[in-house]
C-alpha cells in the first residue's frame, strides 16, 4: 500500500541496501518514508550528508542524508559516541521517536546492519506490535548454499519431527531478506 508508512533503520554497511530499497518505494509511489541511520561516529557521514541541516532537535527528521533525501526521505541521524545527530544507538532513537510520534506506530520497518543492532530492532518491533523484514549480513563462503556456512534459525509453523520449533535457512539461497519475527534471535 503507497500509503503506508515505512521506516528504513539502518547501520554502518547496512545503509546501502535501504538507500536503494527507499529509491525503489519512492518509485512505486510510496510518500511516507522515514530513515533511521546510525554510526559510530560523526565521520561516517561526513560525505553523505548535509550536517548544516541538521535539526536542534535530533529527532526531527530532516534532508539531511544525500542518500536518503534524492527519494525524498528525510532521515534521523545517530552515533554512538555523541558526535552529532541523536546521542545513542539509532535504536534508541527509533525508540524514542516511536514514544513522541504515535502516528508512526503502525509503521513497517525495513533493517539492515550489524546483527546486534537487527536483533534490538526486532525486539522493538515485536514490543510496538510492528511488523517488517530484516537484511542479514552472514558471512559466506560459497554464497550459492552448498558450505552451509551462512546459516540463521527460523520458526516454523509447526514443531519439526524432533520437537523443535525452528529450522534453518541460509542467508545466502533463503534470503538475505526474512521476515524479523520469524528470526530466532538466540
Amino acid at each position: 500500500d503507497p500509503n503506508e508508512k515505512v521506516i528504513l533503520i539502518g547501520g554502518g554497511v547496512g545503509l546501502p541496501p535501504l538507500y536503494f530499497l527507499a529509491d525503489q518505494l519512492s518509485q512505486a509511489g510510496f510518500t511516507n518514508l522515514l530513515g533511521f541511520a546510525g554510526a559510530r561516529t560523526k565521520s561516517h557521514f561526513e560525505t553523505a550528508a548535509n550536517l548544516a541541516k541538521l535539526p536542534s532537535d535530533p529527532l526531527i527528521p530532516a534532508a539531511v542524508l544525500e542518500p536518503f533525501a534524492r527519494s525524498k526521505t528525510d532521515a534521523i541521524l545517530a552515533t554512538e559516541d555523541r558526535s552529532i545527530g541523536f546521542p545513542g544507538s539509532i535504536v534508541q532513537a527509533l525508540e524514542m521517536f516511536l514514544q513522541k510520534r504515535s502516528d508512526w506506530n503502525q509503521a513497517r520497518i525495513y533493517t539492515c546492519g550489524p546483527k546486534g543492532m537487527l536483533k534490538a530492532v526486532a525486539d522493538l518491533a515485536r514490543r510496538h506490535n510492528l511488523a517488517g523484514q530484516v537484511c542479514m549480513e552472514n558471512y559466506m563462503s560459497c554464497g550459492i548454499g552448498l558450505c552451509q556456512s551462512c546459516v540463521v534459525a527460523v520458526k516454523t509453523a509447526a514443531a519439526e519431527p524432533d520437537g523443535t520449533a525452528g529450522k534453518y535457512k541460509l542467508v545466502c539461497s533463503n534470503g538475505p531478506v526474512f521476515d524479523m519475527e520469524k528470526i530466532i534471535w538466540d
